[in-house]
């Protein structure tokens, strides 16, 4: 009966019979997709453990290829750049499953290494001492290794982050290396934008950086060959310029603090000194008003005191001129009944003339 080889492992073939049965059969050298023939079996009890043993190899095929796929799919990428620039794509059991030379350097120390399928961190580590033999790390002067890493969940993000910069320090430090060590976080757009532009996105970062700082209008892909040191050089001498400019603008405005506060304290002084005139005026007025009030009241109570001693004065006098009045009423009657006594007597007189005369 006819049969496909579908899967080797190790020293057995896993086959799939024309009746669609799976069988497995020891490995004869066969390769995956090989036909091969296989006689017909009439034990019955062969064919049933056959059957199962089939079932087992399907299963650890699916197994298998579920584990393939997943091992191949990248789920991080990380770039080191010294000035040999070099990309590496992580699975997620932290095996790194591609690594490309992205500029010539890079390529050069490439093809001088041994990566296989090999961990993040070893391959940091050989990346480095390899580094170091080309001439591109000494102990001489201060280097720089930039590190950038992308991930697509965020606890992966940070574990490969920390890993990272754990394995730099270290291989420095057993290469007796001194260097500027710097990792960062980048997004996804930042890898497509630095794979468009031919470089890592490590060294976009940080060509973006110096572009920001130095306030230029030249493009970034201008930037692309300038090695990493100088870049880095640039940004750090900008930035120190940066922070004098920024302590002597802190300065400036201290000193402008300072004279805001003399103002003030000036200011202050000044208000509390009108405060104070305008209490001891207020004070003054207030005393002066009291007085006055006392002085009124004093020439009220002398007034007083003057119309009781005039009104005394005057009593007698009404009194007198009262009396004189009586008096003169007095006379007056008295005038006036002499007057009419007067009168009668004439009135008598005449009437005896009268009776004379009749007789």
């Amino acid at each position: 009966m006819k049969a496909v080889v579908i899967n080797i492992n190790k020293n057995k073939a896993v086959l799939v019979q024309s009746d669609s049965t799976f069988i497995s059969v020891p490995n004869k050298g066969y390769v995956v997709g090989q036909e091969i023939y296989i006689k017909d079996s009439k034990n019955k009890i062969y064919r049933k453990l056959a059957k199962v043993t089939a079932a087992a190899a399907a299963f650890l095929l699916v197994i298998g290829i579920g584990f393939s796929y997943a091992y191949n799919i990248p789920r991080c990428y990380v770039s080191v750049d010294i000035n040999p620039s070099i990309e590496l794509q992580v699975n997620m059991f932290n095996q790194v499953i591609n690594v490309n030379g992205v500029n010539d350097d890079g390529a050069a120390i490439l093809e001088k290494m041994e990566i296989g399928h090999k961990s993040m961190e070893r391959v940091i580590e050989l990346i480095i001492s390899q580094a170091k033999k080309e001439g591109y790390l000494t102990s001489d002067d201060e280097k720089a290794v930039i590190v950038a890493v992308q991930c697509d969940n965020q606890h992966k993000q940070d574990t490969v982050m920390e890993s990272a910069k754990l394995q730099v320090n270290k291989s420095l430090k057993q290469l007796d290396i001194s260097a500027t060590v710097s990792v960062d976080l980048v997004s996804k757009q930042t890898i497509d934008d630095a794979h468009a532009m031919g470089t890592t996105a490590g060294k976009l970062d940080l060509i973006e950086d110096y572009i920001e700082l130095s306030e230029s209008d030249t493009q970034a892909v201008e930037f692309k060959d300038t090695p990493v040191q100088v870049l880095v050089k640039e940004i750090d001498d900008l930035k120190e310029d940066h922070d004098d400019n920024s302590d002597k603008e802190y300065s400036e405005k201290d000193d402008d603090e300072e004279k805001d506060k003399d103002k003030e304290k000036y200011k202050d002084r000044e208000r509390d000194k009108d405060k104070k005139d305008k209490e001891h005026n207020e004070a003054s007025y207030t005393e002066d008003n009291n007085n006055e009030d006392h002085d009124d009241n004093e020439l009220d109570d002398a007034k007083e005191d003057g119309k009781d001693e005039k009104d005394n004065v005057d009593k007698p006098d009404e009194e007198e001129t009262d009396n004189d009045d009586d008096d003169l009423d007095n006379d007056s009657d008295d005038e006036i009944d002499d007057d009419l006594e007067d009168d009668n007597d004439k009135e008598n007189d005449d009437n005896l003339g009268d009776n004379d005369d009749d007789n």
